[in-house]
């Protein structure tokens, strides 16, 4: 006969205590349980995080290479600004880091507004370009910031990364809502899946005679 698991003081722990204390002392479980929530976080809060608009399209910069956030006593937090150069012979696109020019970033940096979660109106974003402390050389201040670089119509790769995150990350927790609300059913919801599975396999294999 299997001994019912007791506590250090003799009480009776139920499967859900059970699972609770083996999951905490699992170091590998642990760390991956707090890489999720700050994954869900930066879901979460997507609209903010992200340094621009997902379905933004900015045509002046396709295939941007990603851009590296420096750090520096004299510039503080910083980036170079990427030029496109285009060859008149082989009208092949680079682009080139200007290491002679400084963009300067910082946090809650002001940008166009939008409604976080379509609810709280906000007009900041987490970082960005400092535009009040952006002075180019040339007088240009058209500077970029693309974390990841950005697709073929110019959009941030980052940005639509952060957003894509919650459609991810919310099938995995939809997913598991419905197998823990389930836990107490096994044999109804064992009974479907084998049906599922049978109906599959007749329904491929008829394809497959076809």
């Amino acid at each position: 006969m299997t001994a019912i698991p007791h506590d250090a003081g003799g009480v009776s722990l139920s499967h859900w205590q059970l699972v609770r204390r083996s999951f905490a002392h699992h170091r590998l479980a642990m760390v991956s349980l707090y890489v999720l929530l700050v994954l869900y976080f930066v879901a979460a809060g997507a609209d903010f995080i992200s340094p621009h608009d997902p379905n933004h399209r900015d045509l002046d910069h396709p295939f941007s290479p990603p851009q590296l956030i420096r750090w520096s006593f004299g510039h503080g937090l910083y980036t170079h600004p990427l030029v496109l150069h285009v060859d008149p012979l082989t009208f092949r696109s680079t682009y080139v880091e200007q290491r002679h020019v400084a963009v300067p970033l910082r946090f809650a940096v002001p940008s166009d507004p939008y409604h976080l979660w379509g609810l709280i109106p906000i007009s900041h974003r987490l970082i960005g370009i400092d535009r009040d402390a952006f002075v180019a050389p040339s007088g240009d201040t058209a500077a970029r910031l693309f974390l990841l670089g950005t697709d073929k119509f110019g959009r941030d790769v980052f940005s639509r990364a952060v957003h894509g995150a919650r459609v991810s990350l919310s099938v995995g927790l939809i997913g598991i809502g419905i197998m823990l609300s389930r836990a107490g059913e096994g044999d109804y919801w064992e009974t479907v899946s084998y049906t599922h599975l049978r109906a599959h396999e007749t329904l491929r294999y008829l394809v497959c005679r076809l």
